[in-house]
């Protein structure tokens, strides 16, 4: 029993980190609050602080000014109820690409030496943050390289820290550091669905886009990219921009996928992968049952 007890410990971690970062795109600030703590419980205190931040330049990129001032679960639920700007993991994304590599998005950029400049910042970092203290002078702005810089350090992932680069990049040339709050999430905790968690950044997920892959004869990584796109990364709203569908439409062709195709490879395994995690989808619930309200 002690042991079966371990192992469904050790299986829910990964599935309530992916269910956070979930629900603050989907904007269910209540279930974002709730995982946080059941994290904590679990001694994630620490990843949930550095976790905050990457969320931030991620998925709301102008709301990093506020992260060194607020707690994890502040932040987390604040971010929740904003409309989304993706644009920092769009640039992020494909600098780091080109960082390692790969020339093919500098075509697919909308702006080629942004891509350039921000994949040299990941290995020149110390270069970029003095060209970038030099190039902003409002006191917002200095901040938030203050924070990109922090973050960049703290981040495990080199994409993550590719994401606070761009935002930091974004700052320097003068894109806006205002933040849109977004209508009250019409998707809350009490019905919010807890399978799209289970997808390819866990280990059952990703099991199951494979097994669902094998099933339907495509590529596994034809699926697991539609569905991150088509659901994983799905928001309550987002603002308009052109750097998130640009690395969108470059990761999709990269797996010899146009968007339209992408969507009906999903539509077709979607109710297939619902039913290959359903066995995930009950260990949440059972942790999600009761919240224990904690300092984060």
């Amino acid at each position: 029993m002690r042991n079966s007890q371990e192992t469904q410990r050790t299986a829910v971690r990964p599935l309530l980190r992916s269910l956070l970062q979930k629900a603050v795109r989907r904007g269910d600030a209540r279930l974002a609050e709730t995982v946080a703590y059941r994290l904590a419980e679990r001694g994630d205190s620490v990843w949930l602080n550095t976790r905050a931040g990457v969320i931030a330049f991620e998925e709301c990129w102008p709301y990093a000014t506020k992260l060194l001032s607020h707690p994890p679960r502040v932040s987390l639920r604040e971010m929740a109820s904003l409309a989304k700007n993706k644009e920092a993991a769009g640039l992020g994304s494909l600098a780091h690409a080109l960082a390692e590599g790969d020339l093919s998005v500098l075509d697919a950029a909308p702006d080629p030496v942004a891509v350039k400049i921000v994949a040299a910042s990941l290995t020149r970092t110390e270069a970029f943050f003095s060209w970038a203290a030099r190039s902003c002078h409002e006191t917002e702005r200095v901040y938030l390289l203050r924070v990109a810089r922090t973050y960049f350090q703290r981040a495990s992932w080199p994409w993550d820290k590719a994401f606070a680069n761009a935002a930091a990049y974004f700052a320097c040339v003068g894109h806006s550091l205002a933040v849109e709050q977004s209508p009250p999430a019409t998707v809350t905790m009490s019905h919010f669905p807890l399978w799209v968690a289970v997808d390819k950044h866990t280990p059952t997920g990703k099991a199951a886009l494979r097994r669902v892959a094998s099933q339907l004869w495509v590529p596994p990584s034809q699926l697991e990219w539609a569905s991150f796109y088509l659901e994983s990364a799905s928001c309550n709203e987002r603002s308009a921009g052109i750097w998130w569908e640009a690395e969108m439409r470059w990761r999709l062709r990269t797996v010899r996928l146009e968007a339209n195709e992408a969507q009906i490879l999903w539509n077709a395994a979607r109710d297939h992968v619902r039913n290959e995690v359903a066995a995930s989808v009950e260990l949440l619930e059972a942790a999600l049952q009761t919240a224990v309200v904690g300092t984060l």
